[in-house]
């Protein structure tokens, strides 16, 4: 029997969802049939399935966003008992607190879900087959449209959804918002969306109607409530309106998008205009948006009409820092189209290295956010020196960051466990570059705490100093051992001749021994290979008058 991890999603109530994770039995095709039991840490092992650190974070979060954890982690401090997750939900002075909370941790589960395509089920139950409950990832995205009609009465107000060239009404169509987070997630019949914004609040009033209407004393904190922040990412139209023209390029902001079916990271254009955004690919050249007049109650809408010509200067000026076309997106030359992480780096390096430059020509750098954490783009720097004691190297090292700046100590347990990202706040995380794992591992998995920020390693383990660039022989300090110039003869007592190369191998050892190092000879380095019958004598002879005068 074959099975998988497939995590799942069931109604706690009308608007909230909560995440759940089961394992499920496949055909021979692969396909998703039978629930056996729950998932957990304790319990994929006898499936035959091993955890790695993607699945440990999914079983966390699913873990943190049971009713039990929630209604632990918003108790009431003096409270003796904890208050019910619906109630929890239903109280106005605790509702937005754990709405937020949640909504935030199923955001950064989906990102995960989708990036990893792990399957996803909708309430699923032992008597289904998980295949007829399964959540498709959508390939193609989804675009929020809204339209605005001003009347005697106040505004006719429709939020619709579909592409750039068809819409279509949210009450004709089986549309859940899972999120109230920007972007949203919604789940349209059995695929699953993540529209950028809006938020599920948004689409909510629409399930059940097509126009919402708004009286005139409630325009302005209408739109200011709930339409504002979409408006630039949205398609609008505006019927009865005074409109104001416009068509003057600001900027061009610059965002790190993933491209999770060719798991790779790509630099993504967007055109900003006063009230409007267009990226590269944009099939509109002239959209509508909104603002709001200081001082005034009323609405204004403007006509934005795209530059072309300044867009394309834009995007010459990328190609020129030596950037590639990728549809409409951008790669690096360095990229390595097999590792999602990887292209992820080469991107923000890229972005780092060029920023004063692109800052200069009309570009702005958003800071990417990956699994809800926004990433620092910066060169980092790494100085790491050493001194030598009597028994242990000391280890010191110092890492600049941005305006940030920490000891090379805080990162060993990272490298350890082959985590890539550092917190340097609440909310804001290093990438650890991935060369930094390939030079400085083996030395974080050898070296040991020292005073405060300071790290020491045996002496016997200096190669892992060399391994890692931070020592060469003979330099700053340290022996170079030169077998040439050890100060060793054999004993008289030995009743062997050493030929030269292979004195020249016990000098080396006697070299290692005296600074404290370990070393050995192995047997194919052809220090041994004396067809004497003398051999094995000379050896122990060897090693008995080398312990001797060390």
């Amino acid at each position: 029997m074959f099975c998988k991890v497939v995590f799942n999603l069931y109604p706690f109530s009308e608007n909230h969802y909560l995440p759940s994770a089961n394992i499920v039995q496949t055909d021979a095709q692969g396909i998703l049939t039978h629930l056996v039991q729950k998932a957990s840490p304790a319990t994929i092992g006898a499936y035959g399935i091993t955890a790695n650190p993607v699945l440990t974070r999914l079983f966390d979060t699913v873990d943190r966003l049971t009713p039990k954890s929630l209604e632990a982690k918003f108790k009431p401090p003096k409270a003796r008992n904890a208050t019910p997750l619906a109630l929890l939900l239903s109280q106005a002075e605790t509702k937005a607190a754990v709405e937020r909370y949640l909504h935030r941790e199923l955001d950064q589960l989906l990102n995960e879900l989708v990036r990893h395509q792990y399957p996803l089920t909708l309430d699923a139950e032992r008597k289904t087959l998980a295949k007829d409950v399964q959540i498709n990832y959508a390939t193609e995205e989804l675009i929020p449209h809204l339209s605005f009609r001003k009347t005697d009465h106040g505004v006719e107000y429709r939020f619709q959804l579909g592409t750039e060239t068809e819409q279509w009404a949210i009450h004709q169509h089986e549309v859940l918002p899972l999120t109230n987070t920007d972007p949203a997630w919604l789940l349209v019949g059995y695929v699953l969306f993540k529209v950028p914004g809006i938020n599920g609040n948004m689409v909510r009033p629409f399930r059940n109607k097509e126009v919402v209407h708004i009286p005139p004393d409630k325009t302005k904190t209408y739109f200011q409530t709930f339409i504002a922040r979409a408006a630039r990412r949205a398609r609008i139209e505006a019927e009865g309106f005074e409109v104001q023209e416009r068509s003057t390029l600001l900027h061009t902001r610059l965002e790190i998008v993933e491209n999770v079916l060719a798991r790779q990271w790509l630099i993504k254009p967007v055109f900003v205009y006063e009230g409007a955004e267009f990226t590269a690919g944009d099939q509109r050249n002239r959209i509508s948006s909104v603002s709001f007049p200081e001082g005034s109650d009323a609405v204004q809408v403007q006509r934005i009409s795209r530059d072309l010509a300044a867009e394309q200067q834009q995007t010459a000026r990328l190609l020129a820092l030596s950037l590639e076309e990728e549809g409409h997106f951008f790669k690096t030359p360095a990229m390595d189209a097999e590792d999602a992480l990887s292209s992820l780096q080469s991107c923000m390096d890229w972005l780092a290295l060029q920023e004063k430059k692109l800052l200069t020509e009309g570009f702005f750098i958003e800071t990417p956010e990956v699994a809800g954490r926004k990433l620092l783009i910066a060169s980092p720097k790494i100085a790491v020196t050493v001194r030598a004691d009597t028994d242990w190297f000391d280890v010191n090292g110092d890492i600049q960051v941005g305006q940030f700046r920490f000891p090379f100590a805080v990162l060993v347990p990272y490298l350890r466990k082959g985590e890539r990202y550092y917190p340097l706040t609440d909310d804001l995380y290093f990438v650890i570059p991935e060369s930094w794992f390939t030079r400085y591992t083996d030395l974080a998995n050898s070296i040991e705490p020292g005073a405060g920020d300071q790290m020491q390693l045996k002496k016997s383990l200096f190669p892992l100093l060399q391994a890692a660039g931070i020592a060469d022989d003979g330099a700053d300090g340290f022996p170079l051992i030169d077998p040439d110039t050890v100060d060793y003869l054999p004993s008289d007592e030995l009743k062997a001749t050493l030929r030269p190369y292979q004195l020249r191998g016990v000098r080396w050892l006697v070299g290692h021994y005296r600074q404290g190092f370990g070393a050995c000879l192995a047997d194919d380095m052809g220090l041994g290979k004396n067809p004497s019958n003398h051999r094995a004598a000379a050896t122990r002879q060897v090693g008995t008058q080398w312990s001797h005068a060390a």
